[in-house]
């Protein structure tokens, strides 16, 4: 979606929300409004419901307080024309009064304008007599009389001294007054009319119009048959008018200010973005260094079409700088004595120099290597193996694999014919003289256990030449040692697979131990063992007492007279920690490097010590690789020295 249209549909989206939020409140008024007009049509119907009540039952209690004077209990005619004269001029509910006798015969008519032609004349017919004479107070529905108003009669039987009927009072009274005028011209929000037999009486003339009025009908009198009809248009009532009037104006000034703002926005915003668009697609095409110019009032977008140029220039920088770049590593690649070739995930050559051409052809997928290449290849993948050595055309390459990214690898060629050439001369060498070594060994240690097994037992006889003796046992010991050490040397690198057990690391320390006893004890030296009862570990139960013992040994050879050894094992969660500590002459920075190697010794602190071929610490490194470890060392000069590795624990 276009940014004109984003701003349009979200314009039109806040008007929808503000239009919503009007017709909510809205609504909400109107109903605050149309419970305020019920409220007031219900005191209204309350109001003129007991107006009717109170005039029925005022002129009720007029006309029987009349019948009870004097004048009425004695049929004084004269008498009674004045009271009731008098009593319509004071009360002014009522519109006139009559007296007709038992007989039916009016007697008394006070009226406007008067009517002495009804005197004497028979009203027994009429209703409000027949009723009233039978002892009832009677009140009639409302009529339209001659003089043009509606009014209603309430008739009184009036009684004797002895309670005998002597005559019925009756009285008319307009419906119509200045009171029940007053209660329905105060009523000015909703029309409102008195209906009489559904004609209607009087209303307060309010005018009511619109599609949505509501009407009501109330009864207010039943004997009188008067009821109150009621009409009114919630939504042109109050302040609802004013309201729809104040959206009509906000939805105005709405408008003008969107589009004035849209204008803007348009001419200052979005038309530098569209050309800066443009600009950025011809950039992504390859013309670098293109300028945007662009004039306008935002600060904003002034700052972008600046950045956009500086961009723009020093891409083009980059480019140039890429591409010179790019030449120069192009040539290296091509002249570099070593073939390269970049290959994608599905084997594809991508990329090949001119060496790689040379060895391998002009071939385009890996599938076209020799079938060694393959294999190796696909060994190398599997396993992780970043280098192997092929043969191509009867010569030897260094074949690395190297990921360049996720979807590529970058796979070299390096020529090792002669270094490969050189390292077979020399293992066949040091094959010979493992040989060599061995059968020299092999055929020294006979005559050596003789010459050691004699000389024990001429120190027991020649007991004047025991000096001599001893002289003959130690330095036959030491060839011994020489020669064991070759022997386990030996053993130790043409083992490939040893045979792993469960091994008590305390039984096999002190079994070592007990081998050097004498010599322990010969040096004065206290032996210090910190091992759990149950220590085991997993390895060569052979090759590791051939190590320990390498390790013992020398703590014994290089510590100092009374000295302490310290022999360790500590269990971690998976391994078991094996360290001897010695408090003899120690070894130097330069020292700890070359130790590790065959056939290299110290120099400095081994002087006026007996010397070996320097073969023991070689053969516990090979031991420890054996198991997947390696021999780690602490030491300083005159401070002793600590040797320890890590074994797999069982």
């Amino acid at each position: 979606m276009k940014i004109r249209h984003e701003i349009i549909l979200t314009g039109l989206l806040l008007y929808i929300a503000f239009s919503l939020l009007f017709y909510l409140y809205y609504e909400n008024v109107k109903n605050i409004v149309v419970q305020r007009v019920e409220e007031d049509i219900s005191i209204t119907v309350n109001v003129l419901s007991n107006y009717f009540q109170n005039l029925l039952d005022q002129a009720v209690s007029n006309l029987l307080y009349l019948s009870d004077l004097k004048a009425f209990k004695e049929s004084n005619y004269e008498e009674i024309s004045k009271i009731l004269k008098s009593f319509r001029e004071n009360v002014k509910i009522f519109h006139g009064f009559s007296f007709i006798d038992s007989s039916g015969i009016m007697r008394v008519l006070v009226t406007e304008p008067e009517r002495p032609d009804l005197i004497g004349k028979n009203f027994s017919f009429r209703e409000y007599f027949r009723e009233a004479i039978k002892g009832k107070i009677y009140i009639s529905e409302p009529f339209l009389a001659k003089t043009g108003n509606y009014i209603f009669v309430v008739s009184v039987p009036v009684y004797d001294y002895h309670g005998n009927i002597v005559g019925v009072l009756s009285g008319s009274i307009l419906v119509e007054n200045n009171e029940l005028k007053n209660i329905i011209e105060n009523v000015k929000s909703f029309y409102i009319a008195i209906l009489c037999n559904g004609k209607v009486l009087m209303d307060n003339g309010v005018d009511v119009y619109g599609k949505n009025i509501i009407e009501r009908k109330k009864e207010l009198y039943r004997k009188l048959n008067v009821s109150l009809l009621v009409r009114y248009n919630p939504y042109t009532i109050g302040n609802l008018n004013s309201i729809i009037k104040q959206y009509l104006i906000f939805s105005l000034i709405y408008f003008i200010v969107f589009i004035v703002a849209y204008l803007y926005i348009n001419r200052d915003i979005i038309k530098p973005i569209v050309r800066l668009s443009s600009y950025i697609k011809e950039l992504s095409e390859g013309r670098y260094g293109i300028e945007l110019f662009e004039s306008c009032k935002c600060e904003e977008i002034k700052t972008l079409v600046e950045n956009f140029n500086l961009l723009s220039k020093r891409l083009k920088e980059y480019i140039l700088e890429i591409v010179n770049v790019y030449k120069r590593l192009k040539n290296i690649v091509e002249n570099i004595d070593i073939a390269l070739v970049v290959v994608d995930k599905d084997g594809n050559i991508l990329l090949k120099n001119k060496l790689f051409k040379k060895i391998l052809g002009d071939i385009s997928h890996v599938s076209e290597y020799t079938k060694e290449i393959i294999s190796k290849r696909k060994k190398m993948l599997e396993k992780n193996i970043r280098r192997e050595i092929v043969k191509i055309k009867n010569r030897f390459y260094m074949y690395s694999i190297s990921p360049v990214s996720e979807n590529l690898l970058l796979e070299s060629f390096v020529d090792v014919t002669r270094e490969v050439k050189e390292k077979k001369r020399l293992m066949e060498l040091e094959s010979i003289k493992r040989k060599i070594i061995y059968n020299i060994s092999h055929e020294i240690k006979t005559p050596l256990t003789i010459i050691l097994l004699s000389a024990s037992i001429l120190k027991d006889t020649l007991k004047d030449n025991k000096e001599i003796v001893l002289k003959i046992v130690r330095n036959a010991k030491r060839i011994k040692d020489i020669i064991e050490k070759l022997l386990n040397y030996y053993i130790v690198e043409r083992t490939e697979y040893p045979h792993f057990e469960k091994i008590n690391v305390k039984n096999l320390v002190e079994s070592i131990l007990e081998e050097y006893q004498d010599r322990i004890s010969e040096k004065e030296l206290v032996v210090k063992l910190d091992i759990p009862e149950n220590c085991t570990i997993f390895g060569c139960n052979i090759l590791l007492k051939v190590a320990l013992r390498e390790l013992i040994d020398n703590a014994i050879k290089f510590n100092k007279k009374g000295g302490l050894i310290e022999i360790r094992a500590k269990e971690y969660e998976k391994y078991v920690r094996i360290s001897i500590r010695d408090t003899g002459i120690g070894l130097t920075e330069e020292d700890k490097e070359k130790i590790l190697q065959p056939y290299v010794q110290t120099k400095e602190f081994y002087k006026g010590k007996p010397s070996g071929l320097g073969l023991g610490l070689a053969i516990v490194k090979r031991v420890l690789e054996l198991h997947g470890s390696k021999l780690y060392v602490k030491s300083e000069p005159n401070k002793g020295t600590e040797f320890y590795f890590y074994l797999e624990k069982s």
